[in-house]
């Protein structure tokens, strides 16, 4: 399944109810899931895609974008404790943290970085994959 990223980006920016935990269409469940299924419409490769294959995309994008995520704020967090001029080696930046940059208000307003992935984290895919079913043990009769 080959996403391409910076146009993910992109189309998650225009879907706030993903990510901006100011708004009150954020805690809307409605409103994210349709935001989700927009997002599985424009990126899924199959050109008449069974509900099952819309599942897994769906999952396998929601996991792309945290990600994503949790990439940036890992990211933000480094750049906030490197002290300017302090003699460091320079370092790479994270790829995609200028196209994510969008996010970092909703770092500060938390107040806490690891607070938001910890919140997403509780509330991701809202629905679980289905279990596995067990087998029998063939040996007991």
């Amino acid at each position: 399944m080959e996403l391409y990223v910076e146009a993910f980006i992109v189309e998650i920016y225009q879907r706030p109810a993903i990510w901006d935990v100011a708004l009150e269409e954020y805690s809307n469940r409605e409103k994210k899931k349709n935001a989700w299924e927009e997002l599985v419409t424009i990126f899924i490769n199959n050109k008449e895609p069974s509900n099952d294959d819309k599942k897994l995309f769906g999952q396998h994008i929601q996991r792309r974008w945290k990600s994503l995520r949790d990439c940036y704020s890992r990211e933000l967090k480094i750049q906030r404790e490197i002290k300017s001029g302090s003699g460091s080696r320079k370092r790479p930046v994270y790829v995609f943290f200028k196209q994510l940059s969008f996010l970092e208000k909703t770092f500060v307003s938390k107040g806490n970085i690891n607070s938001i992935v910890e919140e997403e984290e509780q509330s991701f895919l809202s629905s679980p994959p289905s279990p596995i079913p067990k087998k029998k043990d063939q040996t007991r009769p």
